[in-house]
């Protein structure tokens, strides 16, 4: 589950460089701009978790 965390937050870092890249090219930047993350293990595993407690 970290390894969703830090990759999204990793791939959100690239995102907001390659939108100031664009900005400064004077080329249009549709806001927001969506970040497609698989959640499917991190969901499952909060489940397993609920079923514990």
């Amino acid at each position: 589950m970290e390894a969703e965390f830090i990759s999204a937050s990793q791939a959100g870092r690239e995102l907001l460089g390659t939108k100031e890249l664009l900005n400064e090219l004077k080329l249009r930047v549709r806001e927001p701009m969506p970040m497609w993350i698989d959640n499917q293990a991190t969901i499952k595993q909060l489940e397993s978790k609920k079923r514990l407690l």
